[in-house]
């Protein structure tokens, strides 16, 4: 829920009116209510979704809810719940937070695991190419330092 209230804070640019569809969850749709009671131009629908199709105008698009009911929206927003693949983290001992990714330190995006850095989507809530270079650019710069200062007999940076 905190992703997504922080996304549809930020769709309030594009548009005057923002749904947060739950499908059928009443549980989820309950934890939107205190957060949007004051804002007007944020709604929740607890609606069961039945199917989504695509319309031919730009990139509009037709919700089907169960109840036979529809409606259309200039664009859907969504953020799937993602998981790590394998059993590394498990493996390894790796710290994880309440969304399932992996615990890390900037900057250098140690785990807590020593000599264990992670970077990437699965450390980060932001599953996007430019936070994935970035994170990987600073746990690459962090385990070479590591690995170079314990060489050194040094104590490392992380």
């Amino acid at each position: 829920m905190p992703f997504a209230l922080h996304a549809g804070r930020h769709a309030t640019q594009l548009t005057d009116i923002v749904t947060f569809y739950t499908n059928g969850s009443t549980e989820l749709a309950s934890t939107f209510e205190a957060p949007t009671a004051s804002t007007p131009q944020m709604i929740i629908d607890s609606r069961k979704i039945k199917k989504l199709v695509k319309s031919g105008k730009k990139s509009e698009i037709t919700i089907h809810f169960e109840d036979g009911t529809e409606k259309v929206e200039a664009f859907l927003g969504a953020a799937p719940r993602t998981s790590l693949r394998g059993k590394f983290a498990e493996q390894l001992g790796l710290e994880k937070g309440p969304n399932g990714d992996i615990v890390t330190k900037p900057p250098f995006f140690q785990t807590s695991v020593k000599g264990v850095f992670a970077a990437g989507d699965n450390s980060s809530p932001m599953k996007i190419v430019a936070t994935a270079l970035a994170t990987g650019s600073s746990a690459g710069g962090g385990a070479s330092g590591q690995i170079i200062a314990e060489r050194l007999g040094q104590p490392s940076m992380v």
